[in-house]
């Protein structure tokens, strides 16, 4: 039998560290800190399958590192004010402000504890521990709702991959790719957010995990199917912004940022030629043969690689964690199906792929039912099932189809990363209570979920999206 999952070393050399033995600086702290250990890291370890990562290695360094201590405190403060306050029952207006008063304290005493530390940045325990810093962070602001805020902190960690990868101050490799690969995942749930190409650079010094193209080559374990899968979906993602895979830093050391209006307003199918074209022009063919084979191919070697990995489990020998990574890899690799069918050539409403769209609807209400039957609001740092169900309502144009996706959204009361399911739910209700044709060509000239929100709360007077979210579309300018 395949083996499913490889543990991080511990960064002091010896398993099992005691976390009881931890000085917390206050009770607050050590309350924080603890509902953070016994509820948050959960949902951040189960969109990637990474739970040994937070218990073998993030967790007992934050024993040594008072930064991370600090952090994951914080995040755990935020965690618990957004469940609470999402609750039907809405706790005392008093109690919500001692609440955020006290997850903004630890906050800033986490920034404050890291600033000393990189200041005299030396070891790669050091830059792994700040890196991890940057995640909690966004962590922190995606649960207080403050998402511009959260991708300055996914941008800090861009760069400090980069600096980190130029000095050779990495560490133990296999960790550092961890790392880098949930910076990368952020990254492309941020970019589809923003509509804007929000990636960490490619790493010059730093060799990858050599990845295999030979489609009758199995995946070793689920992990790595899932870290191949990520791959793909960051070259996609870069080829839809004219941009070569790697990217790389600009003159002043900060991560790649093309602006929005350097990218084909397109669907996820849709997308320059592979490089046949003449440097600096822009293709005008929407429906581009070679670029649907070229992702096909690259997808189906994936594909052919995952379902020979599939062959050798044994699901009823499968842990829950690991049936639960499972059924994430079903849900993406559906969705994929799905989108590389859909047209893209203004159709869609009347070429929906049936049998694609069916098996991801499926798979998303399988994914979802567990979530909705927690019956209260669950977070995760990364996870696409909140994206993927927005695009398939943007992109359908099917009423039947939009509304079931909706349906999902509206059951869901998740957030993932910066993508909140009642937001978006409530960003597509209000499109569709218009009324108005021509509301998806508008939202295909704006793109970023905010700048869409923006208009739809000048058009429906119903419709308020919060003012963190509003002030997001000046950093598409900026």
């Amino acid at each position: 039998m395949a083996t499913i999952f490889t543990r991080c070393p511990s960064p002091l050399g010896t398993p099992g560290i005691s976390l009881n033995t931890i000085k917390f600086d206050s009770a607050n702290e050590s309350r924080f800190f603890h509902h953070f250990r016994v509820c948050t890291r959960y949902g951040l370890a189960d969109s990637a399958g990474l739970r040994d990562f937070w218990d073998a290695y993030t967790l007992p360094l934050a024993h040594q590192e008072e930064p991370l201590r600090r952090t994951i405190a914080a995040v755990g403060a935020a965690h618990q004010l957004y469940v609470i306050k999402s609750y039907s029952t809405t706790p005392s207006s008093l109690w919500i402000t001692e609440q955020e008063n006290a997850a903004m304290q630890q906050y800033n005493k986490a920034i404050s504890s890291l600033l000393k530390v990189m200041s005299t940045l030396g070891s790669p325990t050091a830059t792994h521990s700040i890196l991890l810093c940057c995640l909690m962070f966004v962590c922190f602001e995606s649960l207080m709702g403050r998402y511009s805020e959260s991708i300055k902190h996914i941008k800090s960690g861009f760069q400090l991959l980069a600096s980190s990868d130029a000095s050779g101050n990495i560490g133990d490799a296999d960790l550092w790719w961890q790392i880098y690969g949930m910076f990368a995942r952020l990254g492309i749930e941020f970019s589809a957010y923003m509509d804007d190409l929000l990636v960490p650079p490619v790493p010059k010094n730093t060799n990858s995990p050599a990845a295999s193209t030979d489609g009758q080559q199995p995946f070793t374990n689920l992990i790595e199917a899932t870290s191949s899968l990520r791959e793909l979906d960051l070259q996609h993602w870069a080829a839809l912004w004219h941009a070569e895979y790697a990217v790389s830093l600009d003159g002043e050391g900060s991560a790649c940022h093309v602006k929005s209006e350097n990218r084909l307003h397109l669907p996820l199918t849709a997308g320059p030629y592979s490089g046949s074209e003449a440097a600096g022009t822009v293709p005008t063919v929407v429906n581009d043969p070679l670029w649907d084979k070229k992702w096909n191919d690259k997808f189906n070697v994936w594909n052919s690689r995952f379902e020979l990995l599939v062959d050798t489990l044994q699901p009823e020998k499968l842990s829950e964690r690991e049936l639960g990574l499972l059924g994430r890899l079903r849900l993406q690799q559906s969705f994929w199906k799905f989108a590389l069918e859909l047209p893209h050539d203004g159709t869609e409403a009347e070429n929906v792929p049936t049998s694609s769209y069916e098996c991801f609807m499926e798979r998303a209400e399988q994914m979802a039912q567990p979530l909705i039957a927690q019956g209260k609001p669950t977070f995760s740092l990364d996870g696409d099932l909140i994206s993927d169900l927005s695009f398939t309502v943007r992109f359908s144009r099917d009423p039947a189809a939009q509304s079931r996706a909706l349906f999902i959204l509206r059951s869901l009361n998740r957030r993932e990363g910066i993508w909140d399911s009642n937001e978006i739910a409530d960003m597509y209700e209000a499109a569709l209570s218009l009324r108005y044709d021509k509301i998806w060509e508008l939202q295909d000239e704006v793109r970023s979920v905010p700048a869409f929100m923006k208009i739809l709360s000048e058009m429906a007077q119903d419709y308020k999206p919060t003012s963190l979210i509003l002030w997001m579309t000046s950093m598409a300018n900026s």
